[in-house]
């Protein structure tokens, strides 16, 4: 065995070994399919911390990110929830502390995607997490049917632009 092989021979025992205790999470939600697992979180015994606001933004499969003291998060609100519907996105900018809309940008979009496969009945609404850039202050989304957008958090969400993936490439 050369040395650099004694290296990562040894580096990889180190690194494993904090896996040694780990539960397994072999699938979707767990070995359960509780999506709980049998690990100590190591979080004070007063978690989970007590629920501040709750409120509904509308349909879609997305996750809210946290960026400083504000919570960005999108839904879609329409008349029924099935394909060929158009109703709006919405991308809320929320205060974090009070759950109180700071802003809010909404465009015209249909629930589903107008190239949609699989479970059409569950699944529809935003189904992106919006992503922050932090030297810039810019958000940017993504919709069901392929409208990426381009928003300006310091200037109350103004749109600075937006391209349809299915428009520009067909």
């Amino acid at each position: 065995m050369s040395k650099s092989e004694i290296l990562i021979s040894a580096i990889l025992v180190v690194s494993c070994g904090s896996f040694a205790g780990a539960a397994d999470w072999p699938c979707w939600l767990g070995e359960t399919n509780s999506g709980v697992t049998s690990e100590k979180s190591g979080w004070p015994a007063n978690w989970p911390p007590k629920k501040l606001w709750t409120r509904s933004v509308g349909y879609g499969c997305t996750s809210p990110i946290i960026v400083g003291r504000k919570l960005y998060v999108m839904g879609w609100r329409g008349p029924r929830r099935r394909a060929g519907v158009k109703g709006t996105d919405t991308l809320y900018c929320i205060d974090a502390a009070s759950g109180k809309d700071v802003w809010t940008q909404s465009y015209a979009c249909l629930y589903q995607g107008r190239v949609s496969t699989g479970d059409a009945s569950a699944y529809g609404g935003p189904s992106s997490t919006p992503a922050f850039d932090k030297a810039t202050g810019l958000i940017y989304t993504v919709s069901i049917d392929g409208d990426m957008r381009c928003w300006d958090s310091r200037k109350g969400g103004v749109l600075v632009w937006k391209l349809n993936f299915y428009d520009k490439y067909k």
